[in-house]
């Protein structure tokens, strides 16, 4: 890749520099003939390779357009690995029983974002994943953050990353619900003890904790069980 720049010029094979000069070269002649192969129509300094595309642009590319390019032609041409990369482990969530989690991810292009497609996913199985769809409780499924909300179980989720090149994945992350928080305050105390009982001596179905669709006993100790965990 030749780029020549208003304040400077280089030289790039592949994606590594080859050559720079830190001044513009001299201005180019383009009236005349254009040849590809050649060094301009001298008699000499053949090009010995195959020629599959040529790309000239009429404006000095900024990184993140070079990398478009070369992920383009990477992709096509099934030239060297250029499938997104995330640099940042994402992070997991936790929320009380029906609030809300978010999970975000980043995923680079070389050097840029744009040009890719995301798309989230959830374990339904060991080691299985399937793709999340946005309904009336899950938004931002095919963007880089997924909004859960009502949460009622914990659940596994990877984001996928996919270019002209392929498809990456995130490291998986637990989005987990926490039923010792039962009166969402952030925290596990003796007050989601106080509040729970409230419901469950007025035997409420927000008191099922099993979730076999009553209040009992069972969502005593059920209830313990997780307080007493922390979650």
């Amino acid at each position: 890749t030749g780029v020549s720049g208003e304040f400077s010029a280089r030289v790039l094979q592949n994606r590594a520099l080859v050559a720079q000069r830190e001044t513009p070269i001299p201005a180019r002649n383009f009236t005349t003939p254009y040849v590809i192969g050649r060094q301009g129509q001298l008699g000499g300094e053949y090009w010995r390779g195959d020629i599959a595309e040529v790309l000239v642009f009429n404006a000095e590319l900024d990184e993140c357009e070079l990398s478009l390019m070369y992920d383009y032609l990477n992709g096509k041409y099934n030239l060297a690995s250029c499938a997104p990369v995330f640099g940042i482990p994402l992070q997991g969530g936790l929320a009380c029983p029906g609030g809300t989690i978010t999970l975000s991810g980043l995923a680079t292009n070389g050097v840029c974002e744009e040009g890719l497609a995301y798309q989230w996913q959830v374990e339904i199985a060991p080691g299985e994943f399937v793709d999340v769809v946005d309904d009336g409780l899950t938004s931002g499924a095919a963007t880089r953050t997924l909004t859960l909300e009502s949460v009622s179980q914990s659940g596994l989720y990877r984001l996928a990353a996919s270019n002209s090149c392929g498809t990456s994945y995130s490291n998986s992350v637990q989005a987990r619900v926490c039923p010792g928080d039962f009166n969402c305050s952030g925290g596990v105390d003796g007050d989601d003890v106080i509040d729970f009982f409230g419901l469950w001596d007025a035997g409420e179905i927000g008191a099922d904790m099993t979730g076999d669709g009553g209040v009992d006993g069972d969502d005593v100790i059920e209830f313990f069980g997780r307080w007493d965990s922390g979650c």
